[in-house]
């Protein structure tokens, strides 16, 4: 099967104009993680409609994850029986929603209810957003889509830590609205559904159709190479609806329940390994370590140092790959978090003058965000799309996401509550362990699939394929799958399965 159906910028145009609506989607979400902190700095100021408790401020920020959580259980109803389209819509009026209600809030209760909608958006695009990305986009695409997806978050987020602190409370709420909007227009008009779905909803000659208008191919005459991709993705689907016929069979398909362990592992980990920890507390880490740098110039760096290493985990994936670019992200997080652990345990449990390298603690940051950026943050995407067959996106992505949500959840409420009284070395030498786990998961079970189709990661997942020579199928597993499509002038027949 060809890994890309009708290379050429028409085909990459297709792909893009599909996927419009999520990447400004993923813009609004960056916007909603980087609210809180410009927002209730001026909240606690009194430069806002109220000003919230400490307990009130605590409930305010964590709702946001909580709500993550919400967010995937309603998008998981929906995702398989509405379709992906339809799913995605749901995100841009959800975070319209929350813009509005910020705006108008009058008491803390509103405004908690308002992140809580945001977090349901967040949770729900989290969980799909990459999923309709892997499946419209061609291999040589599917990397670079799926990180734009992913870059487009911390950029997000750095225009609400640079532009929230420059305009009053009121228009902070309202600067994410036009975008949420623009989002659902794009998914309105020019968003396709996925061939997968259309797939496994039955609809054989809506797959050409729309595998054409997405590689850039008029419907009428969709060409040999859109009318094999066309093939290939009904015998997939086909096959894995055979041997799924319930849940619970799902999961007892050849490399299901590997994909599955991937994917919980990879994208579970998120907050375990310290990401959302350091974003959510990256000035009263540096006003705790007491580095020169001002903290609230230091969080704009740190997340525009992610957004550069995002860029360059979008060049180097389809190089490095996706095993060894994640790997290796993780093993130099944990080298990072066990520098940090280091400073704090020297300086506060031993006693010991660190005068002279208390610039260890920014290096160490600078370090895990760049680090982060090209691996944890943006390769367990590309894997979640890849590796899961489609039915189990449905489960598997959004339990990975409602782990995300709990434990960032409760790790940073328990944050400040064991540094304070216990040592921050220890959260953070617990950081430098999990990252150490993750790397050695990576390399011992994640596949390689730069390049592959998603049929063909099907196939080395369930071990159809040869590990040593994956182009070359083995016998006593093939099937032969005959379909006829209007458009081709013979039976196309696969042997891939």
């Amino acid at each position: 099967m060809s890994s890309d159906a009708h290379p050429g910028w028409c085909s990459a145009l297709g792909q893009v104009r599909s996927c419009a609506g999520v990447l400004a989607l993923g813009l609004v979400q960056g916007m909603a993680i980087g609210w809180s902190s410009p927002a209730l700095a001026k909240l606690a100021q009194g430069q806002g409609p109220f000003t919230p408790t400490l307990s009130e401020t605590t409930w305010i920020v964590s709702l946001f994850d909580l709500g993550c959580s919400l967010g995937v259980v309603a998008g998981a109803a929906v995702f398989s029986h509405a379709g992906r389209r339809w799913t995605l819509l749901v995100g841009p009026a959800t975070f319209s929603a929350w813009s509005l209600l910020t705006y108008f809030a009058t008491a803390p209760g509103y405004l908690m209810a308002a992140r809580a909608l945001s977090g349901a958006g967040q949770g729900m695009c989290m969980s799909f957003s990459y999923i309709y990305v892997g499946e419209v986009a061609t291999p040589r695409l599917r990397g670079a889509l799926i990180l734009t997806v992913s870059l487009l978050l911390p950029v997000g987020q750095l225009a609400a830590y640079v532009v929230g602190p420059a305009v009053s409370y009121w228009t902070q709420a309202l600067a994410p609205l036009p975008v949420a909007v623009l989002s659902g227009l794009l998914m309105l008009t020019v968003m396709e559904e996925t061939p997968f779905y259309l797939a496994m909803r039955g609809r054989h000659d809506e797959v050409v159709s729309a595998l054409a208008r997405l590689r850039g191919r008029p419907a009428v005459d969709p060409g040999e190479a859109v009318v094999r991709e066309a093939q290939a993705v009904m015998t997939t689907v086909q096959r894995q609806q055979r041997a799924a016929a319930s849940w619970r069979e799902m999961f007892r398909a050849g490399g299901a329940k590997r994909a599955a362990l991937i994917v919980l592992v990879e994208s579970g980990a998120l907050a375990l390994v310290g990401v959302t920890t350091v974003l959510a507390f990256t000035q009263q880490i540096f006003e705790l370590a007491g580095t020169p740098v001002r903290p609230d110039v230091s969080a704009a760096v740190l997340i525009a140092i992610k957004v550069a290493m995002v860029l360059v985990s979008m060049v180097l994936i389809e190089r490095l790959g996706r095993r060894l670019q994640l790997g290796l992200g993780a093993f130099v997080n944990s080298l990072a978090m066990l520098g940090l652990s280091s400073f704090f345990l020297a300086r506060d449990t031993l006693g010991a003058d660190v005068a002279r390298i208390q610039w260890l603690p920014l290096v160490c940051l600078i370090i895990f965000i760049a680090a982060t950026g090209v691996g944890v943050n943006a390769v367990p995407q590309v894997l979640m799309s890849e590796l899961l067959p489609q039915r189990a996106k449905a489960i598997v992505a959004p339990v990975a996401v409602v782990i995300v949500s709990l434990t960032s959840f409760g790790l940073n409420k328990a944050f400040m509550l064991v540094g304070t009284n216990y040592g921050f070395h220890l959260p953070f030498g617990l950081y430098a362990v999990t990252n150490l786990m993750v790397s050695i998961f990576t390399f011992l079970m994640v596949p390689e699939t730069k390049g592959k189709s998603l049929a063909d990661i099907q196939g080395m997942l369930a071990g159809r394929y040869d590990t040593k020579n994956p182009d070359k199928i083995k016998a006593k597993n093939s099937l032969e799958l005959t379909y006829v499509f209007p458009h081709a002038n013979k039976p196309v027949v696969d042997e891939s399965v």
